[in-house]
């Protein structure tokens, strides 16, 4: 509760002194204070350490069809809804905090309303009182709702124009390639000219086959849903190392794994070994020249509410400056970067899909360390 909502709390909390009942309140010598209560829009209940009602204002009356004879509040509210706020005031009581709460409300009537609540305590003559103060925020949230899906839609539309373009300027690099490439071997008769030809034509289609390998894990991960199973990260390591076994300075790698005994963890299989390639392709790819002692450190440990993963490399780092930005789309941060700059940026999408997140530590020419953190999620 935000405004105005916060002052007359304010007002209320300072001002008011609680009566032992709803009788004496209107019988107050201090009939302002009671006037205070009943001109404010906000619904306001006072119980005591029992639980027991002590007020209510016009407000709350009114929107709970409550009455001053009736201050049996189970009656008045619903079972479900007295025992969440009963559980507010053992908070309030028993640990003296100031919280509040978005309630699903469903009246009598079947009437649905979003209610936030605020639950502070309040001494007054040596007697304890818990006040509650009730706003209808029904519409402020689907207002909420509406401007985050429009904010999330301007995200996707620049994303698209980026990727259109990206897109189509990266397969075509490597088309043209080819084609020029053909066009000079038509004539060609030395078999020594023609080995290289063929290699170059590999790279350009290897590069092309690369991207669309990433535009696929890009649309999986944007469009297909979860899919949560029990991974077992020891057979996941060891498909994503074998499958990196005689990628590009891989065999000057030394690498090392360790994983916690008994990981109990579930999630989707493919983002998750979609993500690990990704980063160790990374760590290798940017490991120091081969005349270096190369390593690759990979840690995998069990949390309360999921596993975190720790891959630490001692290769050329990331400067300061650019660090920032090596998860933004078609970014490539090194001069050795010749891809199209979205691997990283898959991971990031691929974590969050996942509900993760992930934090980058690197100092330039010493080391990187990625962490990330996965909650476990359910098996459907």
């Amino acid at each position: 509760m935000v405004g105005t909502a916060e002052v007359n709390f304010v007002v209320i909390s300072n001002i008011f002194l609680v009566q032992n009942t709803l009788d004496s309140a209107k019988n107050s010598k201090m009939p302002s204070l009671s006037k205070v209560f009943e001109s404010l829009s906000l619904s306001i209940l006072i119980t005591d350490e029992k639980f027991e009602v002590v007020y209510t204002n016009n407000s709350f009356n009114n929107f709970f069809d409550g009455n001053e004879k009736e201050i049996e509040l189970k009656n008045i509210v619903g079972n479900k809804f007295y025992s969440e706020l009963r559980s507010f005031a053992n908070e309030a009581f028993n640990l003296d905090l100031v919280s509040e709460h978005d309630l699903n409300y469903t009246s009598l009537e079947g009437d649905s309303v979003l209610l936030n609540v605020r639950v502070q305590q309040y001494e007054e003559n040596k007697n304890t009182y818990v006040i509650f103060i009730f706003k209808d925020v029904s519409q402020t949230r689907v207002n909420q709702k509406i401007k985050a899906y429009k904010e999330s839609l301007d995200k996707m539309n620049i994303e698209l124009d980026q990727f259109v373009y990206k897109t189509a300027h990266d397969l075509r690099a490597p088309l043209t390639n080819l084609i020029g490439l053909i066009g000079i071997m038509r004539n060609e008769t030395d078999l020594e000219l023609l080995s290289t030809y063929f290699d170059l034509q590999e790279k350009s289609v290897s590069k092309m086959d690369d991207f669309i390998q990433k535009i696929t894990a890009y649309t999986k991960n944007t469009r297909l849903p979860l899919l949560v199973h029990k991974i077992d990260f020891k057979s996941l390591i060891d498909s994503v190392l074998n499958d990196l076994m005689y990628y590009d300075k891989s065999e000057f790698v030394k690498k090392s794994v360790h994983i916690s005994k008994d990981l109990n963890f579930y999630s989707d299989k493919e983002r998750l070994e979609i993500v690990l390639k990704k980063l160790l392709a990374n760590a290798i790819k940017f490991s120091k020249s081969k005349d270096n002692i190369s390593t690759l450190n990979l840690n995998i440990s069990g949390e309360e509410t999921g596993c975190r993963i720790v891959l630490h490399d001692n290769g050329i780092g990331i400067p300061n400056a650019i660090q920032p930005k090596v998860f933004d789309m078609f970014y490539r941060g090194h001069a050795s970067a010749d891809g199209a700059g979205i691997g990283l940026y898959i991971v990031k999408e691929t974590i969050l899909k996942l509900g993760g997140t992930i934090s980058l530590n690197s100092e330039e020419g010493l080391f990187t360390e990625i962490t990330l953190f996965l909650p476990s999620l359910k098996e459907k």
